[in-house]
């Protein structure tokens, strides 16, 4: 209607403006005249007067002009729509109007939602190894899009995959709504499954992640690590209690790039060991919930940190059977683990240098790997390394002391590994006028452990603090005239991976991940072992 009333309008305007044009015809003839007739002195010049009569023909040309708007009303196609049923107000309009306007609405809208689900049978694979984009909504209209998905687990309604290690099949539905009609597609996607690193290769990386202090994966480092050692479970009357263990699934994401996520138990002051290991009985209580963690987060295996069997300096109980009770349970766990899936690994992490606590050779036949814990091995109440390769007058133990006292006791150099420390340890020294590098002299405050971030972002970059290099333990510390640090860096790393590749060891593991922001340390151990092809 509102069309209808403005090319009225229009028309009205039109005649108007012709009939005031005609009104003002003669005075442009009149203005013609006046400067034709003054040059009237020579005869010649008035017969070159009479061409300029031409002008009357072009005083004639604004009727053409007058006459041209009424080109508009040519176009007449848009006279079409005007009487379509969208640009008619619905009610305004008949019933019959009405249902064929509304049925054009359904139709249009059931258009888009079959181009829509055209592009999805064009966009997501039949298989994947990758999460989903599954759109909410496509475009600026008003369709709304909710998935669906008959196993969560296997990939949810947002698309986020969750690989196994065998292929899943997965009905995904989305229901399509509109304002006017609802429409449903559905699609069967494999999951891949995960294909996890081999572990028969020259050298080895084991990452012990503490979950307390985790944050997120660098990038890259997937490709540089073949075992995520998560800490910590703990044990809850005589149960394995994983609850203790913080953010599980954002760490088990690190199974689809092929890396095992093992699950460690225990850590420093971790009680509850040695009841559980008591009986026959109290061990099958569990091993039975290791076997259940296992099953409902689908774990790689268990390392068992108990620090430390037999002895009580972390406060917790111990008892003298401690030692013997400890082997039965590791014999009894792989018994269980070769009946439920041979493929899980069973490790442990023993203290460097202290072969006495263990039955070592009875536990070379059951532990797949054997982490030496080559850190934290300074002097008591003198500064000296915590994490030397090798012994000098600087050190209480090191590295390859442990290798070898391990070796000696009857477990295979090809399945151990040794630790570096992702951390240093600081403290002060009492008398800065006894010593020049702050080695071997007593310290006031206890030993505190600082992140290799840390000394990185808030020691190094101050430039008060010398480095110094032990050529025996192949270890350094730093000294500013009154703090001592015992810390790895590259160097070490370095000096730690050639070991591993000369003396036959499975590889390295370092403690732990979070304590490196800047990937250096892991970055410098994947260079070591990638040029020899582990």
């Amino acid at each position: 209607m509102m069309k209808k009333i403005f090319y009225l309008l229009l028309i009205f305007f039109f005649v108007f403006l012709l009939s005031g044009c005609k009104e003002d015809l003669p005075q442009p003839d009149t203005s013609n005249d006046t400067p034709i007739e003054e040059p009237k002195e020579p005869e010649g010049p008035i017969e070159e007067l009479d061409e300029p009569k031409e002008p009357e023909v072009p005083i004639e040309e604004p009727d053409k002009p007058i006459e041209e708007p009424k080109e508009p009303e040519e176009p007449k196609e848009p006279e079409v729509p005007i009487e379509e049923p969208k640009e008619k107000d619905p009610s305004e309009m008949t019933d019959e109007e009405f249902e064929e306007y509304l049925q054009q609405l359904k139709d249009n809208e059931q258009k888009l939602m079959e181009e829509i689900i055209a592009t999805f049978n064009e966009t997501i694979p039949s298989e994947t190894a990758v999460d989903l984009r599954l759109p909410n909504r496509v475009g600026n209209n008003n369709i709304i899009i909710i998935w669906n998905s008959n196993n969560p687990t296997a990939i949810t309604g947002t698309g986020v995959i969750v690989r196994k290690t065998y292929d899943q099949i997965v009905t995904l539905s989305a229901t399509l709504r509109g304002s006017y009609i609802t429409m449903t597609y559905t699609k069967d996607v494999i999951i891949n499954k995960i294909v996890l690193k081999s572990l028969d290769k020259d050298k080895l990386t084991f990452a012990y992640l503490y979950s307390d202090t985790f944050s997120s994966f660098l990038e890259g480092d997937f490709a540089k690590i073949d075992v995520i050692n998560l800490c910590f479970a703990e044990i809850t009357a005589g149960k394995i209690n994983v609850n203790t263990v913080k953010r599980i699934n954002e760490i088990m994401v690190a199974r689809s790039a092929g890396i095992r996520v093992v699950l460690s138990i225990g850590g420093w002051g971790t009680d509850g060991f040695s009841d559980a290991v008591l009986t026959s009985a109290s061990r099958k209580v569990f091993i039975d919930s290791i076997i259940d963690a296992i099953e409902q987060y689908e774990f790689d295996g268990i390392d068992l940190d108990w620090e430390y069997p037999a002895r009580g300096v972390a406060g917790i109980k111990y008892r003298p059977e401690d030692k013997t009770n400890f082997t039965l349970f590791c014999q009894e766990l792989r018994a269980a683990f070769d009946a439920y899936n041979p493929e899980l690994l069973l490790t442990a992490a023993v203290p460097g240098g202290l072969p006495h606590l263990y039955e070592v050779n009875k536990l070379n036949g059951c532990l797949n790997y054997l982490h030496l814990m080559s850190y934290d091995l300074s002097k008591q109440g003198v500064t000296s390394h915590h994490t030397a390769l090798h012994p000098s007058t600087n050190t209480y133990s090191s590295a390859s002391q442990a290798v070898e006292a391990y070796a000696k006791a009857g477990f295979d150099k090809s399945r151990m590994t040794i630790g570096c420390a992702f951390y240093g340890f600081k403290s002060t020294v009492v008398d800065p006028s006894a010593t020049a590098n702050g080695m071997n002299v007593a310290y006031t405050s206890p030993k505190g452990n600082i992140s290799y971030t840390y000394i990185v972002n808030n020691i190094l970059s101050t430039g008060t603090f010398i480095e110094y290099y032990d050529e025996q333990a192949m270890a350094y510390w730093l000294y500013d005239g009154t703090t001592f640090i015992s810390y790895e860096n590259i160097k070490s790393i370095n000096s730690k991976c050639d070991y591993a590749k000369k003396a036959g060891i499975a590889g390295v593991m370092f403690w732990d991940y979070n304590n490196d922001e800047t990937g250096t340390l892991l970055n410098t151990i994947y260079n070591n072992f990638s040029r020899n092809g582990g």
